[in-house]
């Protein structure tokens, strides 16, 4: 027999919208989508010292991989190269890469709000950016 306890749920922690350092933590294939097929959900931890360190947010993308595709845009950010047309990709070679997340809110039909990859960024690329900017500031 198994017993189990009631209790109530707990608040969720929603992560601030804006742009963490971050890895890749990992991925998993998800059910398909009746309109656009396999599906996978790819799960980044915030490696930015503060309130949300180590906090994780995820993201579900289409399996296609054209140069047009979230997942595609995603792994050249992890990766920091574009990847060519005809090349095979592991998806395992993504996992713990930094990258920079840019996190966005989500409202459900019922008013909770969840946080989720709005887009991924090489870490290297936004740090000059980021740098040059700052420069330009002094």
């Amino acid at each position: 027999m198994v017993t189990l306890v009631a209790t109530t749920a707990g608040e969720y922690l929603t992560v601030d919208e804006g742009v963490y350092d971050a890895v890749i933590d990992s991925y998993t294939q998800e059910d398909d989508h009746p309109e656009y097929g396999p599906r996978v959900k790819i799960v980044v931890r915030i490696t930015e010292e503060g309130d949300f360190l180590d906090a994780k947010v995820s993201g579900i993308c289409s399996l296609k991989f054209s140069d047009k595709t979230k997942l595609r845009t995603w792994a050249e950010a992890a990766v920091g190269r574009k990847i060519e047309d005809g090349e095979e990709f592991d998806l395992d070679s993504i996992l713990n890469c930094a990258v920079k997340l840019n996190v966005v809110h989500k409202k459900t039909a019922d008013g909770k709000i969840f946080d989720n990859i709005g887009a991924l960024f090489p870490a290297k690329r936004l740090a000059k950016a980021s740098s040059a900017a700052a420069a330009k500031r002094f």
